[in-house]
């Protein structure tokens, strides 16, 4: 069945693609080496990457989760943003120092030197599968926007985005995707304030009768602080996974860290996560903003009749894409979700390159293997691409309204590999066994978080904002009491010291 979508907004998603695919193709003669493709040589501009980092942990679930999530349930979960701060500290002043010190790749490469072998590869694995659930979940959101939008079939969009993805990374590495990701960022931002002004506009309403127009929907309560770890959002709760989530991200997700190694000092490692920072208040804002628009929109229509689109949240968006805007305007609102999946693609089909490069290809590789580390990286980069075309398809599984999936979908793992890192540098006297013994505890219960619902039954279901609080602090604790009951392991990681 033809969607709304029509010549005009199809050619001007299809020159989006065409431009995002030359610029890979222009940024392809300078991969000479793994060093420029996965680090831009190590001279990246700190804003760009800041943004960079905005755009490719943004994606489309931010721009269409957070109006849904607002739509639904009130404006309680932009408290969020308040835990970024506290992790300013955290990040800027404990972990990038830790990380700029040494010439390094990825973040795993440090985890052989801290501990050994074993802990390195355990990061590795559960990078991998953080964030090949992670596309496959971008992809389906994009896809699953534009399916209401265009009337286009579900499989044929997920296949082109995540194609079209993976060709511009392919030819041009880091430096494509930094670039493309600005470029990215910068057309979500303005098709968000493009519908604001829009519905303004068509409406003549304003921010005041928005505000108003919402304090007139009977949401659920959500309080700002509650002991009981099943109510869904708190205003605290909500910060501290915030808080725990930027620290665990930003402090060992290849993704983000890739970013900051791939600027010339300490100090525009820092200036790019504040730019970061900045980039995430500025598009809260905006979204808020967008859903008080949207919530009056769809309560009354544009002359104050009945609603007639969508009666689900999180289709509201697509629906007033689909049905409101102008043509040529919807084609570049288009772009807009396709550039948020595509920045989130890109970014990790590269760090997974980079990681299965080093920490495989390049720490086992035998005398005999004589196959350039350019070509594997490669190589890698379009199987990551398949991955995450496979991964879209399995998201569909997966129930709740798209920010709970956002957070359900990745369960245990950000917690536990962030917990990984944390520990070897917050605790000088842990060793291997105890940080993998931690893992284990700290993976274990960010999974029972996330399913406790499904496994012990409605009334135990705790809230999706401890899964990655929980998972952390656990796997901590444990290794903080295991490496003082068996003492060894902290002499075993003395051991490793070299004298002074």
């Amino acid at each position: 069945m033809p969607g709304p979508i029509g010549a005009v907004d199809t050619a001007i998603v299809l020159i989006y693609f065409a431009v995002i695919v030359v610029m890979g193709v222009a940024l392809s003669r300078r991969q000479n080496s793994t060093e420029e493709y996965f680090l831009g040589r190590r001279n990246m501009h700190w804003l760009m990457v800041g943004i960079s980092i905005q755009a490719s942990l943004m994606s489309t679930i931010s721009y269409l989760s957070v109006p849904g999530e607002q739509i639904r349930n009130g404006l309680m979960f932009h408290a969020a943003q308040l835990g970024v701060f506290p992790a300013i500290l955290v990040i800027n002043f404990l972990l990038l120092p830790y990380f700029m010190r040494r010439r390094i790749t990825t973040v795993y490469e440090l985890l052989e030197r801290r501990f050994d072998l074993r802990v390195r590869m355990v990061g590795v694995v559960i990078f991998m599968g953080l964030r090949i659930i992670w596309m496959g979940l971008v992809v389906y959101t994009a896809s699953f926007a534009l399916t209401r939008i265009t009337g286009w079939e579900l499989s044929t969009i997920i296949v082109a985005v995540a194609v079209v993805g993976t060709v511009y990374t392919w030819l041009g590495g880091l430096r494509a995707v930094v670039w493309t990701d600005v470029i990215q960022w910068s057309i979500l931002l303005g098709g968000s304030l493009f519908c604001i002004g829009y519905i303004m506009f068509r409406t003549s309403t304003g921010l005041f009768d928005w505000w108003e127009a919402a304090r007139l929907v009977p949401y659920q309560p959500q309080p700002l602080f509650d002991l009981d770890p099943r109510v869904r959002i708190t205003a605290f709760g909500i910060i501290v996974q915030t808080f725990f989530a930027k620290v665990c991200l930003h402090g060992a997700d290849q993704v983000a860290v890739q970013r900051y190694l791939s600027t010339p000092s300490r100090g525009a490692a820092g200036r790019s996560f504040l730019a970061y920072v900045g980039c995430g208040v500025v598009l809260s804002v905006v979204m808020a903003v967008l859903g008080l628009a949207l919530t009056s929109f769809s309560q009354y229509g544009p002359q104050g009749a009945g609603w007639e689109g969508a009666s689900h949240a999180d289709e509201v968006f697509p629906w007033f894409i689909a049905h409101s805007l102008p043509v040529g305007v919807r084609g570049l609102v288009v772009a807009g979700l396709l550039s948020a999946a595509m920045s989130s693609i890109d970014s990790g089909i590269n760090s997974l390159s980079a990681v299965v490069t080093v920490d495989f290809h390049q720490r086992f590789r035998s005398d005999d293997d004589r196959r350039p580390a350019l070509w594997v990286a490669k190589v890698v980069t379009l199987l990551a691409g398949l991955l995450a075309i496979l991964m879209a398809f399995a998201m569909q599984m997966i129930q709740g309204n798209l920010y709970e999936v956002m957070h359900k979908s990745t369960g245990g793992l950000p917690g536990t590999l962030g917990m990984i890192v944390l520990a070897g540098v917050l605790l000088p006297l842990c060793g291997p066994r105890s940080v993998l013994a931690g893992a284990a505890v700290s993976m274990v219960c960010g999974w029972l978080i996330t399913f406790s619902r499904e496994l012990f039954g409605q009334p135990w279901g705790i809230s999706f904002m401890w899964i990655i609080p929980g998972g952390c602090v656990s796997g901590l604790l444990a290794v903080a009491i295991l490496s003082r009951i068996f003492p060894e392991a902290g002499w075993e990681r003395r051991r490793q010291q070299p004298a002074n």
